[in-house]
């Protein structure tokens, strides 16, 4: 067992603690768990890089301002700088990583989501895959996720779209789902139609993502998995919810429409390795309301908690492509 994984079972077992308790001190909650992960992040940088990562740390010493590069200059302009202080590709990514672990713990907060979201977040297949290999779409996704907790905590402010503007320069698929700004705040109503017209527009941008993106695949689980999951989910917010959606889950319910036509139509339009990485996308988009439906709607909040953390962290295990990550 390598120690890698090892700390991947520790942490899955920290985090299935909170399924069943909570830390009422904050503060120890927060360093507690930010040391744990920065632990983790540790060992992983010091274990060797997996694939994508060799590529990352080459591209530290680049000097190259092609459109490649500054198409999404947060993450390659601002590594470059890091790596010229720093000096070293493991302390560069380490200073990232240390970065996103506090975003996802400040997200967590402000969506004020259970203790064990933090530790999901970070056991999940696709953020696992992320951290290891596909760098720029972990930390566009944890940006993505930090500008959704803003939208919901304080509405569509300046703030907003900055954090957006982020997490869209780091990975310009994150633009995909620029939508979401439109539906979780105001009258939803009146943002139906902005939404819907936004959503179209975007769609029509696909084929430009198909010039894009790259053709690197993610591993074997097939797009039609991510779209199955999806389609679960829609079914889940449906019936939990006894077919009448009113408040956060009704305007997640419209995204979600618009997540899983996006889904459907670049698996049609897209080759497989990049439609796998807007479903992973999707897929750490709907962990947020996935736990917020558990705590919102189910009495017996302890029993699901513990299925659904199983149920999600378990595929990074059996999953080849994520679970060799684990063992090199």
């Amino acid at each position: 067992m390598t120690n890698e994984l090892f700390l991947f079972i520790v942490i899955l077992f920290i985090g299935l603690f909170f399924c069943f308790y909570k830390l009422n001190n904050d503060r120890v909650y927060f360093g507690f768990t930010l040391t744990l992960f920065v632990v983790f992040s540790i060992v992983t940088r010091f274990s060797g890089f997996d694939i994508d990562m060799h590529t990352y740390a080459n591209a530290l010493q680049y000097s190259s301002m092609s459109v490649y590069y500054l198409k999404e200059p947060v993450y390659w302009l601002s590594s470059r700088y890091v790596y010229s202080v720093l000096d070293s590709p493991e302390l560069t990514f380490l200073f990232f990583d240390f970065l996103s672990i506090l975003i996802i713990l400040k997200s967590s907060k402000k969506l004020d989501l259970p203790q064990y979201f933090p530790y999901l977040f970070l056991l999940f297949f696709p953020t696992v895959m992320g951290f290891n290999n596909i760098f720029r779409q972990f930390l566009s996704s944890v940006i993505l996720l930090y500008s959704w907790s803003i939208i919901l905590s304080e509405g569509r402010t300046k703030k907003t779209f900055i954090v957006f503007l982020m997490s869209g320069f780091t990975h310009n698929a994150a633009f995909l789902f620029a939508p979401l700004i439109t539906v979780f705040k105001g009258s939803l109503k009146s943002n139906l139609i902005k939404f819907f017209a936004f959503s179209f527009g975007i769609l029509l941008a696909l084929p430009w993502a198909i010039n894009t993106k790259s053709f690197s695949d993610t591993g074997s689980v097939p797009v039609e998995a991510f779209i199955m999951v999806v389609f679960l989910f829609y079914l889940l917010q449906l019936l939990t919810n006894r077919f009448l959606l009113i408040g956060f889950q009704a305007r997640f319910f419209a995204f979600l429409n618009y997540l899983l036509f996006l889904l459907i139509l670049s698996s049609i339009t897209m080759g497989s390795a990049q439609s796998k990485r807007i479903g992973m996308f999707v897929l750490v988009l709907i962990l947020v309301p996935s736990v917020r439906l558990i705590e919102d709607k189910f009495k017996h909040k302890t029993l699901v908690r513990v299925i659904f953390y199983i149920v999600i962290v378990m595929p990074t295990l059996l999953f080849s492509s994520s679970r060799s990550f684990l063992l090199t």
